[in-house]
């Protein structure tokens, strides 16, 4: 085997990788922006999270269709 096809079939098994780690990435970006703040003895109305849940769901769909 020479030197370009085995860089090339290390490039071919390592893409796959490459993917899901960009996908886990987004998804854990996308989770924790979605993620409600924790208040420590402070009670939040589900109305109040509701509110900011959707609000961030606009702008996050927002982000994504300018993309």
């Amino acid at each position: 085997m020479t030197c370009a096809a085995a860089q090339d079939l290390a490039r071919d098994l390592t893409e796959p990788f490459d993917a899901a780690h960009r996908f886990c990435r987004a998804f854990d970006e996308v989770r924790n922006f979605l993620r409600s703040a924790s208040y420590i003895n402070q009670n939040v109305s589900l109305a109040h999270r509701r509110t900011i849940h959707v609000q961030r769901v606009a702008a996050l769909r927002d982000l994504i269709s300018v993309a």
